[in-house]
């Protein structure tokens, strides 16, 4: 068995790991300021490329896109189906009130549970949008059961 010396090995090691970090250049990535400019007429064939956006040569070119400013990192992702985006939501807290019953006398505190399931639809069609929206809410008293409260709401929206 042939003995691969140590510098080798660890370049080998530190050029595996690179290409496994780093992220894979694809032809999408690409913007049309990404690329190399087209040599002009009577250029030297030897001459490095003058990137776009640059007027000296030597520069190193951007080959990746720059995120979005506006673009929110913590924004949901959602769940893909066909060309529509949902994002369900599910919020719990508790509700405490002095006057459960709303009376202006002999008002009667109490607390409960607060439920608020939710879900939101957004397309992402070319040339129209769709995006809708449905939630509800309820409110269970635990003193109080036939003062609790449910709602819902719904909404949508079409662009042709």
């Amino acid at each position: 068995m042939k003995c691969v010396c140590r510098p080798y090995r660890v370049l080998a090691t530190v050029s595996l790991f690179a290409l496994a970090v780093a992220p894979c250049a694809n032809a999408e990535d690409l913007v049309p300021e990404d690329l190399l400019e087209p040599a002009a007429v009577g250029e030297v064939a030897g001459a490095p490329p003058v990137y776009q956006g640059t007027t000296s040569p030597d520069p190193v070119p951007q080959l990746r896109r720059k995120p979005a400013e506006d673009a929110d990192p913590y924004a949901p992702q959602g769940l893909r189906l066909g060309s529509l985006t949902v994002f369900p939501t599910l919020e719990t807290g508790i509700a405490a009130t002095s006057n459960v019953g709303g009376k202006p006398n002999k008002a009667k505190a109490d607390s409960g549970l607060q439920l608020r399931p939710g879900l939101a639809i957004e397309s992402d069609w070319s040339r129209h949008r769709l995006s809708a929206s449905v939630s509800g809410e309820a409110v269970r008293y635990l003193r109080e059961n036939e003062l609790s409260t449910y709602g819902a709401d719904a909404q949508a929206n079409l662009r042709l």
